[in-house]
């Protein structure tokens, strides 16, 4: 159905509960990955960093909020890094691109790099979310799925679809089957942030 796809992937799904990365998890994520391009299916992936640091779960009387964002893009280079890594071995053409650019490792990204690694079919690992504090990935998703020209965008998270209200702590949360970027911003759900839904929108 979909020839281009964006697929954006939380920093948990490279660790483990311990928020250690799990090369298990990432190496049977690069055999999924391996099944879809043998399906010939384009694909780009914007990975979080939540596993090694969340800019906005620090204690902003410590520093700066901005150090903290900051911090979080960094952490997102490091876990493009390890997914790399292990889709190298397997077998799987890759590039790593970011505003934060660790040469040889990771290039600058632009328009021409993302346009040079589809016309050598590689899969593309976005890092360093926007390269702007105050931002989430979710954000950078919507920015780099518009570069690529996905036709679709996929979140994957820990649950299991949307929900009226956070199944882990709500017993009694109701799961949505359809929603439109307006529901989604009047009812204030927070499966994406609010940004990057407005930017999906338009």
């Amino acid at each position: 159905m979909f020839g281009r796809v964006l697929l954006k992937l939380s920093g948990l799904a490279v660790a483990n509960t311990d928020r250690q990365f799990d090369f298990a998890r990432i190496r049977q994520l690069a055999d999924e990955i391996k099944t879809l391009r043998k399906q010939g299916l384009s694909l780009a992936i914007v990975i979080g960093g939540g596993n090694i640091m969340r800019g906005r779960s620090i204690d902003t009387a410590e520093f700066d909020v901005t150090t903290a964002d900051y911090m979080g893009m960094l952490a997102t280079n490091i876990n493009a890094l390890a997914l790399s890594g292990v889709m190298t071995r397997a077998g799987i053409d890759n590039t790593v691109l970011s505003p934060w650019p660790e040469k040889p490792l990771i290039q600058k990204v632009n328009r021409w790099r993302i346009r040079q690694a589809q016309k050598e079919d590689k899969v593309l690992i976005f890092g360093g979310g926007t390269g702007s504090p105050g931002h989430s990935t979710d954000t950078a998703a919507i920015m780099r799925a518009n570069q690529f020209g996905a036709d679709i965008l996929l979140k994957a998270t820990d649950v299991d679809g949307v929900y009226d209200s956070d199944p882990d702590e709500n017993k009694e949360a109701v799961r949505f089957v359809n929603l439109s970027y307006r529901d989604v911003i009047e009812k204030k759900l927070k499966v994406m942030d609010e940004k990057a839904f407005a930017d999906a929108a338009e």
